[in-house]
């Protein structure tokens, strides 16, 4: 009946109930109760899968370089009188000699074979799939002093951080230290990171004293900051790829945070503070939208403890990991604007957090058009960081121009501009509103473009809604002096074109259509608020 039910089956859709009947009792327990090489071929090919050969060699010599046993060999031994007498002794051997001498043996009496795949690679796999799958049950059931073990030596030996391993064995080694810490978070705790962490030591000429893990960590980082540049930035990728595997534990984050926690304790220390900074950043870069990882409160914490110079150099970093956000940058925006004081907070008592994330869209923006070359003004989809993302997602352009509107406008930002006692007209407001009004011109000429008649369409719309975002967010004083101040704008280029002979042509006419550009812009802004239209000057 079985045979009959196997024939008539359709081809690849065996019942489940089927291949149970069709596997070997008690394969999983042979192949575990075997020899030590056995029990480590095993494991590696159950939790650190799709090996290619050398790399399955590298991890099962590892495994078993350390571990021993003692072997009773005979040797003879002529005594004074002539004669030969045959004396067995014990000696210790390690296993990584068995799997040298016999590792296809062992592969075979494991079920594992070399597999080639569609893409022409070759790779270690059990010869029946449900192995692997077995083989893990059975080891986390029965053997968790055997997989501590495995752990241990894959952090001891610091192999996390080694430059010529590939990405497979890579992913299985992190894989394996995370789900051991999620599975004994009595015996890999805070202390485990931080070791783990000083395994890099094995992969450069760097040794640290003894001391508590945090200390030794203090050491470690003021001895790699002298290190090569591409040391350090190989040392922070691997970090950050370890971290994001454990922020997917909840159980893990702990750990995560505990870390933060000391290198924003460490960065008190002179010789280890420039590259605390620099790995709090490297892992701000690269996991800044990872989930459940909020590490710019680590860079808050950095900031307000900073004084003076590196104070400013905490904010250029953060500016610069703004400039690399890409089509992300609103959601980078709102991490910082969520530093803002609140509201009637005085400036004496402003936190540097709180001071930079009042500065941030002005500092941002200039830094921004800093960079852009006049070339790309006008193109669409826009080279500019903040219009950029509207190409792609046009539905949440006013929503999200109008929060940064919102946030130029911040009533508690008039503090960082501060007055000028020579002059009585340069309050802190007016500043603000001239360094805005020349903003918004900057941003129209990225948007349409300064030649008149080639205005980018796209750029133009969305422009228009920069416009009445200004008018929405600002009171009728506010708008009066915008106009009043493109009016000025206007007058200087007047008098500039008056000063140009006639051989600078060229220059006369850009002057001329960014002159007519603000008669504009001044027509539109007013046109928004029923104030009539004022005409270009």
């Amino acid at each position: 009946m079985f045979i009959r039910d196997l024939e008539s089956a359709p081809v690849g859709e065996l019942p489940g109930k089927w291949r149970e009947r069709l596997r070997p009792s008690g394969v999983v327990e042979v192949i575990v109760a075997g020899s030590e090489a056995q029990r480590v071929a095993a494991y590696s090919g159950a939790f650190v899968p799709s090996l290619s050969p050398s790399d399955f060699n590298r991890l099962a010599t590892l495994f078993l370089a350390k571990e021993s046993r003692l072997v009773e060999r005979e040797r003879r031994v002529v005594a004074a009188d002539g004669t030969v007498h045959a004396v067995r002794e014990a000696t210790e051997e390690s296993w990584a000699n068995d799997w040298r001498r016999d590792s296809d043996h062992i592969l075979r009496d494991c079920h594992l074979r070399p597999t080639l795949s569609m893409e022409g690679t070759w790779s270690i796999e059990f010869r029946e799939p449900y192995l692997k799958r077995e083989l893990r049950i059975y080891f986390e059931r029965n053997c968790v002093m055997f997989l501590q073990r495995r752990a241990e030596c894959l952090q001891e030996s610091g192999i996390l951080f080694a430059r010529d391993l590939t990405p497979n064995l890579l992913q299985g080694i992190v894989s394996v230290l995370v789900d051991r810490a999620a599975a004994d978070l009595f015996c890999f705790g805070n202390s485990w990171l931080l070791d783990l962490v000083l395994g890099f030591q094995s992969q450069v000429q760097v040794e640290v004293g003894s001391g508590t893990p945090a200390e030794r960590l203090g050491e470690f980082l003021a001895k790699l900051a002298i290190e090569d540049i591409k040391v350090r930035s190989h040392f922070f990728l691997r970090l950050a790829m370890l971290i994001r595997e454990m922020l997917d534990r909840e159980q893990l984050r702990p750990m995560v945070h505990s870390l933060l926690d000391t290198l924003v304790a460490l960065r008190r220390e002179e010789g280890s503070r420039p590259l605390v900074l620099d790995l709090i950043f490297e892992l701000a870069r690269r996991l800044r939208f990872a989930p459940h990882f909020e590490v710019y409160s680590w860079v808050r914490k950095l900031l307000d403890q900073g004084t003076g110079a590196e104070r400013q150099s905490i904010a250029s970093r953060v500016i610069a990991q703004a400039l690399g956000s890409g089509p992300r940058i609103f959601d980078f925006l709102d991490i910082v604007r969520a530093w803002l004081p609140e509201q009637g907070r005085e400036m004496t008592r402003l936190s540097n957090a709180q001071r930079l994330a009042l500065e941030f869209p002005f500092a941002l923006s200039l830094r921004i058009a800093r960079d852009l070359p006049a070339e790309r003004y006008g193109e669409w989809p826009s080279r500019h960081l903040i219009f950029a993302p509207f190409a792609i997602d046009e539905a949440s352009s006013r929503e999200k121009i109008g929060m940064l509107v919102g946030w130029l406008l911040e009533p508690s930002g008039r503090a960082i501009f501060p007055p000028d006692p020579k002059d009585s007209s340069a309050i802190s407001e007016i500043l603000r509103l001239r360094v805005l009004a020349d903003l918004i011109e900057h941003w129209g000429r990225v948007l349409e473009g300064d030649d008149p008649l080639r205005i980018c369409s796209e750029g133009r719309s969305l422009f228009q809604v920069v416009v009445e975002e200004v008018s929405t967010c600002t009171d009728p004083h506010e708008r009066a002096w915008l106009q009043r101040i493109w009016k000025e704008k206007q007058d200087s280029y007047t008098r500039k074109i008056g000063e140009l002979g006639r051989e600078r042509r060229d220059e006369r006419c850009r002057l001329v259509e960014r002159r007519v550009w603000l008669g504009d812009l001044r027509d539109r802004f007013a046109a928004l608020v029923g104030m009539g239209a004022v005409g270009a000057v």
